[in-house]
């Protein structure tokens, strides 16, 4: 209980998450003391959820309160919360997403919560009960990242009864006590009022057992998760050779950075679909590995490829920009006197009279074709792509006019329109994946 914890955040802004009970009641007490020892700009947020009628209400109306008698400024927010399942995980993610709107992304920020011991052990308990694992089961930590937002803690290590003895002893007696801790119906309620102190009662020692062991397991996790992260830092992920026999412990938290970076979802992975996962890359197997209902990779003989939409089409006007990307793709146009004494699959040339000033990059669609160099009649794009051994994912660009004529597929055929010739000026445009 000593606020000199806070003497991190000088010059910070600092959000202290404020429900009125016992444990945010004793946070809001201490920042306020750091925010005035320190300089730091500290805010009490306030989220009524609406769920209790008055109650609800009244609990807005004491932590304003609170806030006021501290000195410190106050923001209260109205919860809508989206229908669904799980009642307590749709308020915890409403609740991060105004988090992420205050502090996301913004390095001088940090959100104070009033998570502490017996919470911690609470949830040891409900992720054992999922089959989590060690960065799971002690994902309430002191200092951490959720989201892009910092999330600090600085009563982890006290325990509830210590907390209200804290409070009693500055003089504060009463605190909101939400009616809906005392049902049972949650699986959190169920093991704080009925399982918990049983265990307390047969094994007196458990508490400080189950504490002692989290911070283990604690320890354990932050190895894991370090030996992680180097091994993502200092290799391909793109690369199937990444992946292959790859430690299970480093391969299902490489597997959700490299979801997060890519779907913008940093959501955890059930054990069967990295099992799937593991298993087809450990065998060079092919195909879409499905992970849930949202994310999907397709593997080939030597990458692995997220199952996005396409890039939006791109319309290039080549003479003021020279230069464009197009998903991983880049894109370059020059023009020249003769051709290029080198040409590849990945390099178009094109008689630069009457050729259209803006063209199209796009992914193909079906039914699309194309008249290639050197033939009379059209051919369909897919069976060009599949004879040049090209997978159908990721979706390669396609170059065309705007009227739809494909000009061009990069890296797999050229085609017939605006053939060069000679003593006249060249369209050089090159394509370049990264």
């Amino acid at each position: 209980m000593d606020y000199s914890i806070f003497s991190r955040f000088r010059n910070f802004k600092v959000f202290a998450g404020c429900s009125g009970g016992a444990d945010s009641t004793a946070l809001l007490l201490l920042a306020a003391a750091g925010a005035r020892e320190y300089g730091f700009e500290l805010t009490a947020i306030h989220f009524n959820h609406h769920l209790r009628g008055a109650e609800s209400d009244k609990e807005a109306e004491n932590a304003a309160s609170l806030a006021e008698n501290l000195g410190v400024k106050f923001q209260l927010i109205d919860l809508d919360i989206p229908p669904g399942s799980n009642l307590e995980a749709r308020a915890r993610a409403a609740r991060l997403a105004h988090f992420r709107k205050l502090a996301a992304n913004d390095p001088q920020a940090v959100v104070l919560l009033g998570h502490h011991a017996d919470d911690r052990v609470e949830n040891l308990f409900l992720r054992l009960f999922r089959g989590s694992n060690v960065s799971a089961l002690t994902a309430i930590r002191m200092d951490s990242s959720l989201d892009g937002v910092r999330i600090f803690r600085p009563l982890i290590n006290c325990t509830r009864r210590e907390i209200e003895e804290f409070l009693r002893a500055n003089g504060i007696g009463k605190w909101a006590q939400d009616s809906s801790n005392f049902s049972d119906i949650y699986g959190r309620n169920f093991l704080r009022n009925r399982i918990l102190p049983e265990i307390s009662g047969k094994f007196p020692h458990a508490p400080e057992a189950l504490r002692i062991s989290l911070a283990n397991l604690e320890c354990d996790a932050d190895f894991i998760e370090s030996a992680a992260e180097q091994k993502f830092a200092s290799g391909d992920p793109e690369k199937i050779s990444f992946w292959q026999n790859m430690h299970p412990a480093l391969l299902v938290r490489c597997l959700r950075r490299f979801l997060d970076e890519t779907f913008g979802e940093d959501l955890p992975v059930s054990r069967d679909s990295v099992n799937r996962f593991k298993t087809m890359v450990d065998r060079g197997c092919r195909g879409k590995v499905e992970l849930d209902g949202r994310r999907s990779l397709m593997l080939d003989d030597k990458e692995l490829h997220p199952c996005l939409p396409p890039p939006e089409k791109i319309l290039w006007q080549w003479r003021s920009q020279r230069s464009i990307m197009w998903g991983k793709w880049r894109f370059t146009a020059e023009v020249r006197e003769k051709m290029p004494a080198e040409v590849s699959l990945y390099t178009a040339c094109f008689a630069l009279e009457n050729f259209p000033e803006t063209i199209v990059v796009s992914a193909a669609e079906a039914g699309d074709k194309m008249l290639p160099f050197g033939r009379k009649s059209e051919v369909k794009v897919k069976e060009l792509r599949i004879k040049r051994g090209i997978a159908a994912y990721p979706p390669y660009p396609v170059v065309r006019d705007q009227c739809g004529v494909i000009l061009w597929l990069p890296g797999i055929r050229h085609s017939g329109r605006y053939t060069c010739l000679p003593g006249g000026g060249i369209l050089v445009i090159s394509a370049e994946k990264s």
